[in-house]
């Protein structure tokens, strides 16, 4: 009984390493097909900050940093969702798919109940088994911090990112 335990372990193993590449394009690819879909439906009070405006902020500032991660990584900013990005910098975490699930994870923790962030961290608990232990520490961590979706986050974008972080737990 043991030794085929064992061996189921291996094979199980052997499969999600052979497949980690594929599952992560299949999750990049329904994150970037859920944008327009939940564009349609998400209708965010407009951004006051373009990306320049960010480029040109003091180094330090939340919105330079902003700029700086969207630079490094050759994105821009999409129309109604400045705001995720700004979580992504608060929180820590890469602007990648997994980083993308892990921020999921961590905003359900902090109390965020919307169907992205559902619909994100569900498909990575289904689709990264590997990354559970992970995904419930984000949540765990989450819960400690002032709940993201209650703040003015385009207020907080010329502030010092060191002092926001602090005031907000993170």
């Amino acid at each position: 009984m043991i030794s085929q335990r064992s061996d189921a372990a291996v094979i199980a193993i052997a499969l999600l390493q052979l497949t980690k590449g594929l599952r992560m394009t299949l999750i990049s690819w329904l994150i970037q097909m859920s944008i327009p879909i939940l564009g349609f439906f998400y209708k965010p009070k407009p951004w006051p900050h373009s990306l320049d405006k960010m480029r040109s902020m003091e180094v330090g500032t939340l919105g330079r940093t902003i700029a700086s991660w969207l630079d490094k990584c050759g994105l821009q900013l999409i129309p109604k969702y400045e705001t995720h990005d700004v979580k992504h910098v608060l929180a820590g975490y890469p602007m990648t798919s997994l980083g993308e699930i892990r921020l999921q994870a961590f905003l359900y923790g902090n109390g965020s109940r919307s169907l992205p962030t559902l619909g994100v961290f569900a498909i990575g608990l289904v689709l990264l088994p590997e990354h559970w232990s992970t995904f419930m520490a984000d949540l765990k961590r989450g819960t400690y911090c002032e709940p993201l979706h209650k703040q003015d986050l385009a207020s907080l974008v010329p502030q010092n990112l060191k002092a926001i972080k602090n005031q907000l737990g993170l």
